[in-house]
């Protein structure tokens, strides 16, 4: 198993990106990205309702200072999320660095990618796959920076669901270029 150290050397060695969640068991960049003047940074936000609640998500974004050492670390983001349910709020934040470049990955982009890390919307999985199928799966996977660049992000749904459009001519090339192992994160039946 691989540190998270290990993981960003090799996927930049791989000319990819990465956005990795820092956890409070990874003390000295915790304690960093904690240190960072989270105050004087501008916040990108959303709220969405739907099923009876309400999500307020807000996410603030910085260039990495240099006297965080990270493997091609570029951005750090400080993301939180509140969530109201029958008048009751929970209060989620997180840290995730990301050797994407302030261009690649804008505030709504890193978002995205965050809010998508846990897989694909349970409804799209349990309503369509599980119901057709009898199975769904949500996959985790890194591909080729060089080949993302040639296609566009557009948003579908929400502000913050953004997706690469690829087209079906195309279809065959994203296999081609994942790096390393395609990861199953969750399964519906």
């Amino acid at each position: 198993m691989h540190t998270q150290t290990e993981t960003a050397a090799q996927i930049t060695a791989a000319e990819a990106d990465y956005v990795l969640t820092v956890k409070a068991n990874q003390k000295s960049l915790y304690r960093a990205c904690k240190r960072l003047p989270w105050k004087d940074i501008p916040t990108h936000d959303g709220v969405e309702t739907r099923n009876g609640r309400r999500t307020h998500r807000a996410i603030k974004v910085t260039t990495v200072p240099t006297w965080i050492s990270f493997p091609g670390a570029s951005q750090i983001a400080k993301i939180r999320r509140t969530t109201t349910r029958r008048g009751k709020k929970a209060v989620d934040a997180v840290y995730v660095i990301t050797s994407a470049d302030h261009i690649t990955a804008r505030p709504a982009v890193l978002a995205a990618w965050v809010q998508g890390h846990g897989g694909i919307k349970t409804g799209f999985i349990g309503d369509w796959n599980v119901k057709h199928s009898g199975v769904g799966y949500v996959t985790r996977f890194h591909v080729r920076k060089d080949f993302l660049d040639d296609y566009d992000v557009h948003q579908v749904g929400g502000h913050t669901i953004l997706e690469y459009w690829i087209p079906a001519v195309d279809l065959p090339k994203p296999n081609a270029n994942i790096i390393g192992i395609i990861e199953v994160t969750a399964e519906y039946r």
